[in-house]
């Protein structure tokens, strides 16, 4: 509801003074607001970017100890409902030797939150936010336990982050310092990450193991987040072509779901195009899911066009995670009285 309309002036802007130009979003929800941009406003240079499948393909390749350039991910779904299926390696899916290296996978199944079991009875490596979806009560227990957001949580983080660098500046403190201070911010944030919601204990190990790093390595490391998916995505464009999980319009990559519905999938950057991946058929309790969200999606984007209250409601209350129309009417009403000046008044 905010930044729907601030998207389309900005797209209105873009089509005036540069049409040529390619947008890259690093807005959230990716999803929704990449597919106010390709559908709403009809301009198709533009690609919604996420570090989290990113991150999936990095932590697999690691765990196989080999280049991520060198593997083909088969993944599909919406921003923050998605599925690594497949993964291979010169033709060959690894995933099932990769849910055999017991030590290693635990580790990266732990990360996101999921057990071998869980990953071995579904058949394929859910997106970390997927969590929400499988474990719905256990979610909102562990929220409600903690007494916080995710936003109050770091919210020490970052104050502590600018304090601390101003001190340095003021000082005319070792520039070098900065390093430590920064290193110190991401382990936190790093160490305490899904901790809220999963109920999980912050990780022990941080700043011991981090100070014995390479402070670039760990920088290095650190920007392979959105800043490197929009550089590679830009690379790829204008250079060298690539393969990205990324935010586009379907064009029947997942059968089941619309022509121009912005999905999240494996996608071939070259050339000064973005083209997904045909993923085939997809399990049927997959493909309701992500349809679902879609029309969650779909209509929070009608009531920001429309400023409409009751198509706002009307989305809130057929979101798979929301569990009646009572609670989708107290969110929206909630979000009205605390947020309202930022979005458009809903009528």
């Amino acid at each position: 509801l905010r930044t729907i309309p601030v998207i389309i002036d900005y797209v209105n802007l873009i089509k005036e003074l540069a049409p040529d130009a390619w947008l890259i979003n690093f807005t959230n929800p990716a999803g929704i607001i990449t597919e106010v941009i390709t559908k709403e406003t009809g301009f198709e240079k533009a690609v919604g970017i996420c570090d989290n499948p990113a991150g999936m393909l990095r932590g697999a390749a690691q765990v196989l100890d080999v280049d991520p350039d060198l593997l083909f991910p088969d993944y599909y779904g919406i921003n923050h409902l998605g599925w690594l299926r497949g993964l291979y390696l010169h033709g060959k899916d690894v995933i099932p030797d990769l849910l055999k290296n017991s030590a290693a996978i635990d580790e990266y199944l732990d990360h996101i939150h999921f057990t071998r079991e869980e990953i071995t009875l579904r058949g394929s490596i859910p997106n970390e936010y997927n969590y929400f979806y499988y474990h719905p009560r256990e979610s909102v227990e562990n929220l409600l336990n903690s007494g916080i957001s995710r936003a109050l949580q770091i919210l020490p983080f970052n104050k502590e982050l600018y304090s601390s660098l101003a001190r340095i500046r003021d000082e005319d403190d070792d520039p070098s310092k900065i390093h430590a201070v920064y290193l110190h911010y991401l382990d936190q944030r790093r160490s305490t990450y899904m901790t809220l919601e999963t109920g999980r204990s912050a990780a022990q190990e941080s700043m011991e193991v981090i100070e014995k790093q390479d402070a670039k390595e760990v920088l290095d490391e650190s920007a392979e987040g959105y800043s490197a998916v929009a550089l590679n995505v830009i690379k790829a464009l204008t250079k060298k072509p690539k393969l990205m999980i990324l935010n586009v319009p379907n064009r029947g990559a997942i059968p089941g779901m619309g022509e121009e519905t912005v999905v999240e999938t494996t996608c071939l950057v070259g050339n000064g195009i973005i083209r997904p991946f045909a993923a085939g058929k997809i399990p049927d309790e997959n493909l309701s899911l992500l349809q679902s969200v879609k029309a969650y999606e779909q209509l929070t984007i009608q009531a920001a066009i429309e400023n409409s209250y009751d198509l706002a409601l009307r989305a809130l209350s057929i979101h798979p995670l929301v569990p009646s129309f009572k609670i989708a009417k107290s969110i929206l009403d909630d979000y009205i009285e605390q947020h309202g000046d930022y979005f458009p008044k809903l009528e």
